[in-house]
């Protein structure tokens, strides 16, 4: 009796093991919801930190989970000179989400929200975690690209800082793109 309780559980579980295969294969989750996005920008530092403005630079991947939302991890880098002489780096490392409108738009405003933190080197070590919020504008160009533009607003908790930046954008998406 043992062995044909065993056979049956073997059975079962071939049978579940088939029947859970077949249901991801209709899974319509894809590998076309994940996108990476490289971003070029200019950065308007707080007066009160003693940089120069300048360009930077990021990369970014993340997730559309639906035409309306998307999260990333973002990392960006700059090298400002300071004020007082000298040079600095700053790389920053974020979560981020957007909500877009007029999802069915090819041309579509969204914000986007995000925390992480900067760190700085070479001038002095440096660190802050960072709050950042922004509006922009997402234009598809075909399933699989698209171009986005956005101003941001950066906060500093540590040392209160606010950091400005207008960026462009080229987002990449795997697989079929964008349905």
């Amino acid at each position: 009796m043992r062995t044909s309780s065993n056979a049956i559980k073997a059975a079962l579980l071939v049978v579940f093991c088939l029947c859970s295969g077949s249901a991801f294969a209709e899974d319509p989750v894809t590998k076309s919801i994940v996108f990476l996005s490289a971003s070029y920008g200019y950065i308007d530092y707080d007066n009160d930190r003693d940089l120069k403005d300048r360009d930077m630079g990021g990369v970014a991947l993340g997730l559309h989970f639906n035409r309306k939302w998307s999260a990333s991890l973002f990392y960006s880098r700059s090298h400002p000179d300071s004020e007082l002489g000298g040079s600095d780096r700053f790389e920053n490392y974020y979560a981020q989400g957007k909500y877009y409108w007029r999802s069915e738009d090819s041309l579509r405003p969204y914000v986007v929200v995000g925390l992480g933190e900067m760190l700085g080197a070479e001038g002095k070590a440096y660190s802050d975690t960072v709050f950042h919020t922004g509006i922009g504008l997402h234009w598809t160009l075909q399933p699989k690209w698209a171009l986005q533009l956005d101003y941001r607003y950066f906060k500093g908790f540590g040392d209160g800082f606010v950091d400005q930046t207008l960026m462009s954008t080229i987002v990449y998406r795997f697989a079929e793109g964008e349905k």
